[in-house]
C-alpha cells in the first residue's frame, strides 16, 4: 500500500485560499470592531483637525447603471505628554464606499482648523480616534466575511467528501 496518496483537486485548493482570506479579513473586522468598542472608554485630549475631505466617485454597477460611492477623510493633530501626534484614522466605523449623504454626515459640522475632542489609547497613544464607537457597518463586514469563509470552507470539505 506504500505510495498511495490523495489527489486534491485544483478547485479545492482555491476554496481553501478564499476560506483563508477571508478568515483574516473577517478577523481584521472583528479586530476594528474592538477597537471601536473600545475607544469609547478611551482618555480624551484636544486635537485639531489638519484637513477634511471627501472623495467622490460615480461608478458602474452590475445591471449597467451607476451609483456614487464615497469616501470620508479627516487628518488631525494632537499632544500628548509633549509629542505631536499625526492621525488620518478618525473612526473604526466604515468610512469609505459610504453613500454620499452618509459621508457627509459622518463629519458634519467639522471643519478645517477647529478644535475637536480625540479619544487616544493610553497603550499605544498614537493610535486615536476623533468619532468613537461602532455602527451596523462594523458588524454587516464581520458577518459578510464570516460567512464568505464558512461558505468556502464548506464547499471545500463539501469537495473532499
Amino acid at each position: 500500500m506504500s505510495g498511495m496518496f490523495v489527489v486534491v483537486p485544483p478547485e479545492v485548493w482555491l476554496a481553501l485560499a478564499i476560506s483563508l482570506l477571508t478568515a483574516v479579513a473577517a478577523a481584521r473586522a472583528w479586530r476594528l470592531y474592538r477597537l471601536g468598542e473600545a475607544s469609547r472608554r478611551w482618555p480624551r485630549t484636544e486635537g485639531t483637525v489638519v484637513d477634511i475631505w471627501f472623495e467622490v466617485r460615480e461608478k458602474s454597477d452590475d445591471d449597467g447603471g451607476t451609483y456614487v460611492s464615497t469616501n470620508a477623510y479627516l487628518v488631525y493633530d494632537y499632544v500628548l505628554n509633549g509629542q505631536r501626534y499625526r492621525s488620518r484614522r478618525f473612526t473604526y466605523r466604515p468610512s469609505r464606499g459610504l453613500g454620499e449623504r452618509e459621508a457627509y454626515a459622518l463629519l458634519r459640522g467639522i471643519t478645517r482648523g477647529q478644535r475637536v475632542e480625540v479619544r487616544y489609547d493610553p497603550r499605544r497613544p498614537q493610535r486615536a480616534v476623533v468619532l468613537t464607537g461602532t455602527d451596523a457597518g462594523n458588524l454587516w463586514w464581520i458577518a459578510l466575511w464570516a460567512v464568505a469563509a464558512a461558505s468556502a470552507l464548506g464547499y471545500a470539505v463539501y469537495r473532499l467528501v
